[in-house]
């Protein structure tokens, strides 16, 4: 941490009296807060070597009202700049980008916080916002080299080099106007791309070490062009031109839109597949057959369309993100280039933001229906199936096919009798008559008449 600061190197630099080069003087010792600094200096190494301010009279004791001749040359960078002239101020690094935080110029004694402020200091931080204004229009602005960089028909480059006598031709009335013309945000885009076609305008026929120059130099004739290039195009610009333009972007968002269920109708055709004719495919296994591999791979297939489904609606969804980040972009364009009749046009904004918002949902519902359909067909896959998951995929023998049941033998009797007996004969009994056989039966009219 350094232990002196640049306010008390100013309290210094006011009290010394320097020499044409600026390396010397006599410092007169005021007032005691002087004298407590140049102290601080005298017996602080530390201090010493970030102020570089050496006492150079040899005096035993710094007493108030003393004056005494020191050297001085450049503190320590982070702390500010000590320089002879605006010259050497615009010449320290980024200073014809941004105002240094602190620095001291000998010439007038002026500081950032000079009051009243100087008009040189007035003009030059006037030169600094014309640069950063066109620093926006430009393409880039190159840091280290310092330049403006534009592109048209190639790189065109405008170094920022000038002079403390330039500053003398700047006319502070003409970049206040152009600062404000650009500062509206009405149309600031197009204020922006104005503004570089002048800048390139002017420049083009100057030698590229001096364009800056006689940039700020003719800050009149810019000036001018941004006002009659906005005038314009402001000109070509009508409410019905408005309306168009912005019906036929409503057309085109919508297009986009719907493009993103178009996009997955061959997915969508699928959810059926996934359903219907998938579990209409099951077949009832008890074994860890063919048929039941065919279920499994059945319901693996529903279920993989089913991750790719979900791809393909992840990207789409990710697609209607990006055209409602650009739909609110050019929203935001439009209320800025046309605040007065944003008013009219935003039932078109609403319509779009409503429509994406369907989609949305839309797509949400297919995700979830084919999520239910793969886990229909799985519930009847596991309600066909009468065998363990497990007990196929690891391989268990005993469960691959049905054990075949042995047909019942009904036990025989053993047979004792011989082989060779005859069946008996039976006599017939003495008792028994032998048959008599049957007489027919005659009618009377037969009996009569013989």
């Amino acid at each position: 941490m350094a232990r002196i600061t640049f306010d008390q190197l100013t309290l210094l630099y006011r009290h010394i009296a320097f020499d044409q080069n600026g390396e010397q003087g006599s410092l007169s010792i005021a007032t005691s807060e002087v004298r407590d600094v140049i102290q601080l200096i005298e017996y602080d190494q530390a201090a010493a070597a970030d102020a570089d301010i050496v006492v150079l009279d040899d005096v035993d004791a710094l007493q108030v009202g003393q004056a005494v001749s020191v050297r001085v040359g450049p503190p320590r960078t982070a702390l500010g700049y000590l320089v002879r002239d605006f010259n050497g101020l615009l010449d320290t690094p980024e200073a014809r980008i941004k105002e240094p935080r602190a620095y001291f110029v000998i010439e007038g004694g002026i500081t950032p916080d000079i009051n009243p402020c100087p008009e040189r200091l007035a003009t030059y931080r006037k030169v600094l916002e014309f640069t950063n204004l066109v620093g926006e229009a430009a393409a880039y602005v190159d840091q280290s080299k310092r330049e403006l960089i534009f592109i048209k028909d190639g790189k065109f480059s405008v170094p920022m080099a000038y002079t403390d006598a330039d500053l003398d031709r700047v006319i502070v009335f003409d970049a206040d106007a152009i600062l404000k013309a650009c500062a509206d945000e009405i149309h600031r885009d197009q204020k922006l791309a104005i503004l570089a076609e002048a800048v390139i305008g002017i420049c083009a026929s100057q030698p590229v070490a001096s364009r800056f120059r006689h940039l700020i130099a003719n800050l009149g004739a810019v000036n001018e062009e941004v006002r009659n290039g906005y005038q314009l195009f402001a000109s070509s610009f009508s409410y019905s031109k408005i309306r168009n333009e912005i019906e036929a972007a409503r057309i085109d968002y919508l297009n986009k839109i719907h493009k993103t269920i178009i996009d997955i109708q061959t997915q969508l055709l699928g959810i059926p597949v996934a359903t219907v004719i998938v579990a209409s495919q099951l077949k009832v296994t008890s074994a860890c057959g063919v048929e039941f591999w065919t279920n499994f791979a059945v319901v693996v297939g529903a279920w993989i369309f089913v991750v790719l489904l979900a791809i393909a609606i992840g990207n789409q969804w990710a697609t209607l993100a990006s055209i409602s980040d650009d739909i609110a972009r050019q929203k935001a364009k439009f209320q800025r280039d046309f605040a007065a009749l944003s008013d009219q046009f935003d039932t078109i904004f609403l319509t779009l933001g409503r429509r994406i918002l369907w989609q949305r949902i839309f797509l949400g519902f297919v995700g979830a229906l084919a999520i239910v359909g793969a886990g229909v067909a799985t519930f009847v896959a596991n309600r066909v199936t009468n065998v363990p998951y497990m007990t196929c995929w690891l391989g268990d023998v005993s469960a691959s096919a049905p054990t075949p049941v042995q047909p019942a033998v009904t036990p025989v009797a053993p047979d004792n009798t011989p082989a060779n007996a005859s069946m008996p004969k039976h006599s017939p009994s003495p008792d028994t008559a032998p048959a008599t056989p049957a007489q027919p039966r005659v009618s009377p009219e037969s009996q009569a008449h013989p």
